[in-house]
């Protein structure tokens, strides 16, 4: 199967079953052993021929192909403005969308846009928090199957998940265009804003670190549903500039340290259009009456990078990212919870 008869750049990068090496490592940020996923992948089709001499300024490499993060992002905003016009596929799990449908700009097939295929393997070095503080709730499948419960989110929100996640969808909009969600949530958010783009006739990309997290996400969507999980670092997102119509990133700020924050928000605003809509949610400093204050220290303890919001606003927290869109700011539950939409 080749992309040559839709776009000429794509003559030069064919999708061919070839032998697959015995051993092989493939680099998306730092090695990692993938022979179970290129045996998967040969089987389906899924292998890049040794043609990369052709593309400008790749030497020849053999048939196991080794992707640096840099090489994905280039070679993705390479074939991404190649394809402005979509392309159409009969793969699923190729362009990730579902079969014969028409694509957008970001139609590329799974090893290019990240790296290699996100299903059921931890390919990306996971961040160094995630493993350190996060392992009892996001990490593990037991830990999935525990927490991924929505009257458990309402539970801990204080009763605010159901609010919160409808004001999400509100201020992202119809759900037209392309949408991006930026690392997975817990609940039924991503299951719903599925169904919205697809009623607008939208795509929704959905990236987190964790193939875990991915994984959930897929078994909640109905069939046919225009979204396409992605194995991706919130902070160094591997996608061309100006793509998407819409970012949301729900309750991940106040689970990151103040470094990895930065970068989520700065590539955030690089990838959402000059004119399109970036929606957080997240913890915010309640007001000086409200009793949560008294758990404030034990909640450190299981949120050791949440207190940074609940002492400071976003705009003093990242002055500079934030002052780059105008935004609107409403809060709840007595200032503990906020929505920033920014255009």
């Amino acid at each position: 199967m080749s992309f040559g008869s839709v776009h000429p750049v794509f003559a030069k990068v064919h999708i061919a079953s070839t032998p697959t090496p015995h051993r092989g490592y493939a680099r998306a940020a730092g090695w990692a052993p993938i022979s179970p996923v290129l045996r998967r992948a040969s089987a389906r089709g899924w292998r890049r021929s040794s043609q990369r001499s052709e593309l400008p300024g790749h030497a020849p490499l053999s048939t196991m192909q080794v992707y640096t993060k840099v090489e994905i992002r280039q070679l993705t905003v390479t074939y991404a403005r190649a394809s402005e016009g979509g392309c159409e596929t009969d793969e699923e799990d190729c362009c990730g969308y579902g079969s014969k449908r028409y694509f957008p700009a970001l139609s590329l097939h799974c090893p290019i846009m990240s790296g290699v295929p996100a299903r059921g393997y931890d390919l990306l070095p996971l961040p160094y928090y995630l493993e350190k503080y996060y392992w009892w709730s996001y990490a593990r499948r037991g830990a999935v199957r525990f927490w991924d419960r929505t009257w458990l989110l309402n539970l801990i929100l204080y009763g605010n998940f159901s609010r919160l996640r409808e004001a999400a969808l509100v201020a992202l909009g119809s759900g037209s265009g392309r949408t991006l969600q930026i690392a997975c949530c817990y609940g039924d958010l991503t299951s719903r804003l599925a169904a919205r783009v697809a009623r607008a006739g939208g795509y929704l990309d959905v990236i987190d670190v964790l193939s875990v997290q991915l994984d959930a996400v897929r078994q909640k969507l109905a069939a046919g549903m225009p979204v396409r999980p992605m194995l991706m670092d919130a902070s160094a997102l591997a996608i061309p500039d100006r793509i998407y119509d819409c970012v949301l990133i729900f309750f991940l700020f106040h689970e990151e340290p103040q470094e990895y924050r930065v970068k989520t928000i700065r590539d955030a605003l690089r990838v959402a259009k000059p004119h399109g809509r970036i929606v957080i949610v997240d913890f915010a400093k309640p007001r000086i009456w409200h009793p949560i204050r008294l758990w404030l220290p034990v909640l450190d303890l299981l949120e050791p990078f949440a207190a940074a919001l609940w002492k400071k606003e976003l705009s003093e927290i990242m002055p500079e990212e934030i002052a780059r869109r105008r935004r609107d700011r409403k809060t709840y539950f007595g200032g503990l919870f906020q929505i920033l939409a920014g255009r």
